[in-house]
């Protein structure tokens, strides 16, 4: 009887800084996922409240958290130790003020696979402080070609701003590691969708 295959592991990067308020829901939402061969790397930006204590604990409950304790160098630096630090075919970002549905990254691989694609995006909640919905911004369901994509499909992406944040997609680290795609660390505002735009360049299928 043939073996089943093991799913591949998925390096989840969420940069800290000064995040104590929100980081036991952030933790628990990517400790609770349906999707369980994960690698957790938690990268604390030199935070000056109790948010390397809550990792620490966290790390004690859960083998699959890693810790990288850096002196504070911005959220760019931070997600790039992250990226070379991980170890899974795949990488997601979540910020440490936000938090996922349990079925997240489930959904987001199972959809990668589904399409053979490069990367998934999907859709995003903004909430307050009370969790109450803020706003809601819908990816629809689409498979792009970017040989060929469909121009109104991918400019809806752009106009409702879905591509531009680090959050909400699943990407390969073999194409960030292949063509050397980090953020730049000397820019900080818009360095997340310049590693995007970056990174569509080396897709077939998003």
């Amino acid at each position: 009887m043939a073996m089943k295959k093991e799913s591949p592991l998925i390096s989840v990067i969420v940069p800290i800084y000064n995040s104590e308020k929100y980081l036991h829901r952030c933790i628990n939402s990517i400790c609770d996922q349906t999707y369980k061969n994960l690698e957790i790397i938690l990268v604390n930006d030199g935070s000056k409240d109790a948010s390397l204590s809550i990792c620490k604990a966290f790390s004690k409950k859960d083998i699959r958290i890693y810790i990288k304790d850096i002196p504070n160098a911005g959220v760019s630096n931070a997600r790039n130790m992250g990226i070379l630090a991980a170890k899974g075919e795949y990488i997601q970002f979540l910020d440490s003020d936000d938090y996922m549905l349990d079925n997240y990254i489930e959904v987001l691989y199972n959809e990668m696979i589904l399409h053979q694609a490069d990367m998934v995006i999907c859709s995003i909640k903004g909430l307050n402080n009370q969790l109450e919905e803020l706003s809601y911004v819908d990816a629809e369901n689409h498979l792009l070609q970017l040989s060929n994509p469909n121009e109104n499909v991918l400019f809806n992406l752009f106009d409702r701003f879905l591509v531009f944040g680090p959050v909400n997609k699943l990407f390969k680290r073999s194409i960030l590691l292949n063509h050397d795609i980090l953020y730049d660390i000397n820019i900080s505002y818009g360095e997340d969708m310049l590693l995007n735009l970056e990174y569509l360049k080396h897709c077939k299928t998003i």
